[in-house]
């Protein structure tokens, strides 16, 4: 029992981390977003002394705004899967928890009420 109580808490741990990870990622992949977003929809003019042609963001970056947005999309899908499996793992776990709980206070109540019944010495080798 112990040891599926182990497995369980790394589990949590490591549910716990990737949720945070990818929490991390998506407020970075946001901030780029915002910064590239911000760089195709500027209007710049030359500067002094140059031509009017300008780089159309069209060339360099044809789909760069649908791109960023689905990425940010996946990204967001994946940190709520993440926290909803974090949240079903840590439920999981209060619930074998408070079942160890209960099955202990059991145990305690039977073994009072042997001892109580026939000694403390037929408690003793029913505990081995």
């Amino acid at each position: 029992m112990r040891e599926s109580v182990i497995t369980s808490l790394a589990d949590i741990t490591a549910k716990a981390y990737s949720l945070q990870m990818l929490s991390d990622l998506y407020v970075r992949a946001e901030s780029v977003a915002r910064k590239a977003k911000e760089m195709l929809e500027k209007q710049a003019g030359p500067a002094a002394g140059q031509p009017t042609e300008n780089c159309a963001a069209v060339v360099f970056a044809q789909h760069a705004d649908q791109d960023i947005s689905r990425m940010l999309n996946t990204t967001r899908q994946l940190q709520e899967a993440a926290r909803a499996s974090y949240v079903a793992s840590a439920g999981e776990m209060n619930t074998i928890m408070n079942y160890l709980e209960h099955m202990q206070k059991i145990e305690q109540q039977m073994t009072a009420e042997i001892t109580r019944r026939y000694g403390k010495d037929v408690a003793a080798r029913l505990q081995m």
